[in-house]
């Protein structure tokens, strides 16, 4: 697990962040979900069924056991699913403001790989933080 702490003007300064590279599957290709915001373990539950085919194994066990019910008495997840054209770009969270915006840079190596790959991005957030919605911005790199 990734945790960053930065302090910049406007955004949350505490947040944890996973990046778990799924199974990319053809007939998703093209298919992003917008941001789930994850508030109860029922809730999780209910992610890891609707898209566990997506997950490789051992994944929803991860999920299942590293967000256990007490994890939700004071904080909430938003998880963020996403398709790159190589399995060599990487991303990570710089930002979460108050507005519930979240800055991803996307790392692009200089060759790629030629394998398709979907990641789930993680953000762990204190359930003061909770906003009406959430947004993604991402800049490449």
């Amino acid at each position: 697990m990734n945790s960053f702490y930065l302090a910049f003007s406007g955004n949350i300064s505490s947040f944890n962040s996973r990046y778990i590279r799924t199974m990319y599957r053809h007939e998703w290709f093209g298919m992003e979900i917008a941001p789930v915001v994850v508030a109860s373990a029922d809730e999780l539950n209910r992610f890891i069924e609707t898209y566990h085919g997506a997950f490789p194994p051992g994944v929803t066990f991860d999920l299942g056991m590293d967000y256990p019910d007490d994890f939700f008495d004071e904080n909430f997840l938003v998880i963020i699913s996403i398709q790159e054209n190589s399995g060599s770009i990487s991303h990570r969270v710089e930002s979460v403001n108050e507005n519930g915006q979240i800055l991803v840079t996307r790392f692009m190596p200089m060759i790629g790989t030629a394998d398709m790959a979907q990641w789930l991005i993680v953000v762990e957030l204190c359930n003061s933080f909770m906003t009406e919605s959430f947004s993604v911005e991402f800049i490449s790199v």
